[in-house]
């Protein structure tokens, strides 16, 4: 096996790099109420796989942030008489939208 050179070297080390950190960037753009204790355990323990693990399951947990709803106009009745709209709006997904 031919030893590996410098440049797939950083490449490999990069992409550990973002692999290592997932648990920490998915609380972050899930807007996790724990975002900080997630990144230190995710920092800390994270190597061990456990501690990766363990965060990556506390990140997924945990409240939804505002999603991104194309063409909403009040009711899901009017929506599909309408059509979509070609703006965007922000508001709280509920359970109730899923009709």
């Amino acid at each position: 096996m031919p030893p590996i050179g410098v440049y797939q070297s950083v490449l490999l080390a990069l992409i550990a790099l973002v692999v290592y950190v997932v648990p920490a960037a998915v609380a972050y753009s899930r807007q996790h109420q724990h975002l900080v204790p997630i990144a230190v355990l995710n920092l800390t323990l994270g190597w061990t796989g456990l501690g990766w693990i363990a965060a990556l399951i506390w990140g997924l947990s945990g409240r939804l942030p505002l999603t991104l709803v194309q063409g909403h106009s009040g009711t899901a009745r009017r929506d599909r008489i309408s059509g979509f709209k070609k703006e965007f709006s922000w508001r709280p997904v509920s359970r109730r939208d899923t009709d």
